[in-house]
């Protein structure tokens, strides 16, 4: 009885405490720059941050003949190295850029446009 009234209670502070809600959801969604920064503070305090990820991924162009990555990560420093290749497997381009704050941006050496279908394979080293 006591652990279902501590998960009640528990439940409770969750469902009515908006910070702690949002830092289930997608942090980069939040649109006030204090809310998201807490938002990202509690998913960090969360997680285990030898296992960094990145969490969304997306491939924009910059005017006609820039390609970048950009996404989020679920630890707020670190080292991205990757390699990126195209739906048949054929090599488009790799490098590494480190990144503070849980999100980076890296210009590719690849020409437009974009290729569908890109796969990505990285390793993330977490830096304090």
């Amino acid at each position: 009885m006591r652990s279902f009234i501590a998960v009640c209670v528990a439940l409770a502070f969750v469902l009515g405490h908006p910070s702690s809600a949002n830092a289930q959801s997608d942090c980069s969604s939040i649109i006030d720059d204090n809310d998201r920064l807490k938002c990202f503070d509690e998913q960090t305090s969360n997680s285990n941050p030898t296992e960094c990820k990145i969490d969304h991924l997306n491939f924009t162009m910059r005017g006609t003949a820039i390609v970048m990555m950009q996404g989020t990560t679920s630890c707020g420093r670190g080292r991205l190295d990757y390699s990126l290749f195209d739906a048949d497997g054929k090599f488009l381009d790799a490098g590494f850029h480190y990144f503070d704050g849980f999100i980076f941006e890296a210009y590719l050496d690849m020409s437009p446009p974009v290729p569908d279908g890109i796969t990505i394979e990285y390793t993330i080293s977490p830096q304090s």
